[in-house]
């Protein structure tokens, strides 16, 4: 569920009560100036309030599918993950508002309604593995108005604090004024000043004022952050192959293909070793020294099957060496070939002094695969490391689809 504030407006005049958040299913109302009741001659009060879709029975009439993403330079393709419609979702590249609703009513000097404005609003963030540029976009769509409600104005700017700072802070110029059925959209960018050999965490956030008049937004309005459990992590390590770099604060995750028709089969064993383990996670281990010694001793006794492997034959160790996890000594790991079984399906099976009997317990396995399998999942394992910012001794997720 998306944890959403609403930003509560008082009466002209009142900047405290300007500054304080409500939960969503609130209203932030205000009384409409003088100066626009020539426009809107019965109106007394505006409100907004900004929901997430199952707390309201209101849906958007001719609502629209979810906008296209932001997209950073840096990592093309990197987009949301799917979620249901007001609500967050997050990869460890993306932080993502899907479709969460603001309903604005203004009422008569009776208090009864007398027009309404629903609008859906979305926003997703990109970061990149290469530099702490982050790039934003949002997206609002009016979906409904009724009585006096004719347009809707909205005026959008963003905000982030510690070391980051925005670079490009709204994603329109002034104010937009939509009608039923259109749709604004814009870019905002931030940056993070993060040192060298140190991390920081922050949120990025969001407001946009909303008015039904013709006059610049300065009452009601919505606000919206990234949850904690989804801020934004920039740091100044090295160690994952660029200076700096951001990603969204959640768990890293390396996911393998268990159909990948090359390296199919040292994947089956993967699998087997982390049901094992009973665990699907894995800690790196950045230094090199540390992770020699543990390549050495698993695969220092290594026996070569030429006759399984006939062209450049190499040990697959599994936990990886430069894992925190690698590293047992051979003797505790199973020694297995892997090969397609006569449905075409990968397994494996073991070899040398190995037994099905003797695998009972172990949760490690030492793989005999081709040079080219071993360069192309340790290349896998490589890159993930340095894509996601997987820092020394930081946990990662270990996944396996088809």
């Amino acid at each position: 569920m998306a944890v959403l504030a609403v930003l509560t407006v008082g009466p002209a005049g009142n900047p405290a009560a300007a500054e304080e958040q409500r939960t969503p299913g609130t209203k932030s109302c205000s009384a409409v100036p003088m100066a626009k009741k020539s426009e809107k001659s019965r109106a007394a009060t505006e409100c907004i309030e900004f929901v997430t879709r199952d707390s309201t029975s209101a849906r958007s009439v001719g609502a629209v599918d979810s906008p296209a993403r932001a997209q950073n330079d840096e990592t093309p393709g990197e987009t949301c993950a799917v979620a249901t419609e007001g609500e967050w979702s997050a990869t460890r590249k993306t932080v993502c508002l899907n479709g969460a609703q603001g309903i604005y009513t203004l009422y008569d000097s009776t208090g009864k309604s007398i027009g309404t404005g629903l609008m859906d609003v979305y926003s997703s963030a990109v970061t990149t593995h290469v530099n702490t540029n982050i790039k934003e976009q949002i997206t609002i769509t009016v979906t409904q108005l009724t009585g006096d409600v004719k347009s809707l104005n909205f005026k959008a700017g963003v905000n982030c604090k510690s070391t980051c700072k925005t670079t490009v802070r709204q994603p329109w110029i002034g104010v937009k004024t939509l009608l039923q059925g259109e749709t604004v959209t814009g870019e905002v960018a931030y940056s993070s000043s993060v040192a060298t050999d140190a991390e920081d965490v922050f949120a990025l956030e969001h407001s946009v004022l909303v008015t039904s008049s013709g006059a610049t937004p300065e009452d009601a309005g919505m606000t919206w952050t990234t949850p904690d459990d989804r801020s934004i992590k920039c740091d100044g390590y090295s160690s994952s192959g660029y200076a700096r770099g951001c990603v969204v604060n959640i768990p890293a995750t390396l996911t393998f293909d268990v159909d990948d028709p090359e390296n199919g089969g040292a994947i089956a064993v993967y699998k087997w070793v982390m049901g094992q383990r009973n665990s699907s996670w894995l800690t790196r281990e950045g230094n090199d020294t540390i992770a020699k010694a543990h390549r050495d001793r698993t695969c220092g006794s290594f026996i070569y099957r030429p006759d399984l492997v006939p062209v450049k034959e190499e040990c697959d160790e599994f936990p990886m060496a430069k894992t925190v996890e690698g590293g047992q000594a051979a003797m505790y790991c199973a020694d297995v070939f892997p090969e397609k079984d006569a449905s075409g399906n990968w397994g494996f099976r073991p070899v040398n002094n190995e037994t099905w009997e003797t695998m009972e317990g172990k949760d490690c396995a030492t793989v005999h695969v081709s040079q080219t399998v071993n360069g192309s999942l340790g290349g896998t394992y490589g890159n993930f490391v340095q894509v996601q910012r997987v820092q020394d001794q930081e946990k990662f997720k270990v996944e396996f689809s088809r």
